[in-house]
């Protein structure tokens, strides 16, 4: 399971990967879909797919939530990961 903090860099991925316009539609539909109710991971990941359109992001977000290792960031190649317990 992948280890830093927060779920901020998962979102940032997101964003990278289906670009600025579906990501602000996710967090509005989102907000506006699960208000007063209950949501999971599985929830969130099946609407990020629907707005995109892209079958391909249910298996990236995945990698990034579950993953054994923090996969590649879209947009940034030259992008790296310190392993926890590792200085930097």
């Amino acid at each position: 399971i992948q280890i830093y903090d927060g779920g901020a860099l998962v979102l940032y991925a997101l964003r990278q990967k289906i670009g600025e316009a579906a990501f602000e539609q996710v967090q509005r539909t989102w907000v506006h879909r699960y208000r007063d109710s209950v949501a999971s991971t599985d929830d969130f990941i099946a609407l990020a797919t629907e707005i995109s359109g892209d079958p391909s992001v249910t298996p990236f977000l995945r990698g990034w939530l579950y993953g054994q290792k923090t996969p590649a960031m879209p947009g940034h190649p030259d992008w790296t990961v310190n392993p926890v317990g590792r200085p930097v």
